[in-house]
């Protein structure tokens, strides 16, 4: 596997929510540029 830049989603088979994972890269991207 290679790797993800950016969010990953999550579906759980429990409840078929969908989650989205964050990576620490990132989640420090979204903090140090955050969109708009």
């Amino acid at each position: 596997g290679g790797s993800q830049s950016g969010p990953m989603t999550y579906v759980s088979p429990k409840t078929g929510k969908q989650y989205i994972l964050l990576t620490a890269a990132a989640a420090r991207q979204l903090i140090l540029s955050p969109p708009g």
